[in-house]
């Protein structure tokens, strides 16, 4: 949700000129003459995805934390929800190949 809202909030007049965000956070691994780094970038296509997947899955969120309100494992569902959202946003900012597989 605070996602979602950070997204709407300062993302968009940043994209909407056309500026691109790319954030590295390191080397990931090397392998010979292949260096693999954790790398997000986020664009206008970017921001856009963003914004698909962060709304179907606060929507989906909300929603199941009703649905799932009498079952006694709610928790690991919401854990497994979250962690397939993290996923999904993994593979839309990937800026290498790796990465995207990954996500």
């Amino acid at each position: 949700m605070f996602l979602l809202i950070g997204a709407l909030l300062y993302a968009f007049p940043a994209i909407a000129r056309g500026e691109v965000y790319s954030a590295g956070l390191g080397s990931w691994f090397t392998s010979g003459l292949l260096e693999v780094n954790w790398v997000f970038s986020i664009d206008a296509l970017t921001y856009t995805m963003l914004l698909v997947v962060l709304v179907v899955s606060t929507l989906v969120h909300l929603y199941s934390t009703e649905y799932m309100s009498e079952d006694p494992h709610t928790a690991r569902f919401i854990s497994y929800l979250s962690l397939f959202t993290f996923f999904m946003l993994l593979l839309v900012t990937s800026s290498n190949f790796v990465s995207l597989f990954l996500g």
